[in-house]
């Protein structure tokens, strides 16, 4: 994924397109929920040249996923915790739906 973007960050358009492949949307994730996640997600408190302003950086992708886990499974009452909702992500959505490209 970070190949398609600035190595070694990802934009919004490249993760968008990501959540799309694996199939994150639904009645309680749609675009908005992502473009809010990822807004979230990139606030720089402390400023940080490492981390660009409009793209996110590693720790941010595991961030992101588990605050996308939480608008899909947890928020829903689907499943209590927040380990538990980035589990089922992973499991039915993350692992069955991304395939990498082959290079």
């Amino acid at each position: 994924m970070a190949s398609k973007s600035n190595f070694p960050s990802i934009t919004n358009l490249d993760f968008s397109s990501f959540c799309e492949q694996c199939k994150f949307l639904d009645k309680n994730v749609v675009l908005a929920t992502i473009d809010r996640l990822f807004i979230a997600t990139n606030v720089e408190i402390v400023a940080n040249d490492e981390n660009p302003d409009k793209e996110l950086c590693r720790f941010e992708v595991f961030e992101i996923l588990l605050r996308m886990a939480n608008a899909k499974f947890r928020e829903a009452g689907i499943v209590p915790t927040h380990s538990e909702a980035l589990e089922k992500l992973l499991k039915e959505n993350v692992f069955p739906n991304y395939k990498v490209a082959p290079w």
